[in-house]
């Protein structure tokens, strides 16, 4: 059990590959603990956040895989013709172009059965919003490279430094 009083979490996430076991083991982590967990994410990470002792509600207006097969992706970075389209693809189809909907559903889901705090992947700008709109507590956990880098570390892309020498930087 915790130290204190058991509390009541809502985490949210998106199959986004390696972005959700991290998400999956903090909720197991806190119902250990007593509290209170649902988790918030696409229809094919159901099995995965029963097991680990939270309640499941899944995403009903945004995008939500019912399977982790290519042919289910919501974004098709993989077949995008330059990096930058790739990414493009990724915010226009998971990230910014569904944000109202992530929005309505984290509201939804918080109206039928308010939470403490919720804890939600850093990438889910709706989720953010619609915590805003409601002023709920609410965490980011980032899981993935760094989008706002702090001094020192590498920014989102391969996880390169800035070269310090001229031959570093290429022809």
């Amino acid at each position: 059990m915790s130290d204190g009083p058991p509390k009541s979490f809502l985490i949210a996430t998106f199959e986004g590959g390696g972005a959700v076991p991290p998400f999956i083991e903090l909720a197991r982590r806190l119902v250990e603990r007593g509290h209170s967990v649902r988790l918030m994410s696409d229809a094919c990470n159901r099995v995965e956040a029963l097991a680990s002792g939270a309640r499941f509600a899944p995403w009903t207006r945004a995008p939500s895989k019912i399977a982790r097969a290519r042919e289910f992706d919501h974004f098709h970075d993989w077949a995008a013709a330059t990096p930058f389209e790739g990414i493009k693809a990724v915010f226009d189809a998971q990230l910014t172009g569904p944000a109202l909907a992530f929005a309505q559903d984290v509201t939804a889901e918080l109206a039928r059965e308010p939470a403490d705090l919720v804890v939600s992947n850093e990438m889910l700008f709706g989720v953010q919003l619609g915590c805003e709109a409601l002023r709920q507590n609410m965490v980011l956990l980032g899981v993935n490279i760094n989008l706002f880098p702090p001094a020192g570390v590498p920014p989102m892309g391969p996880g390169l430094m800035r070269a310090r020498r001229r031959g570093g930087r290429g022809a």
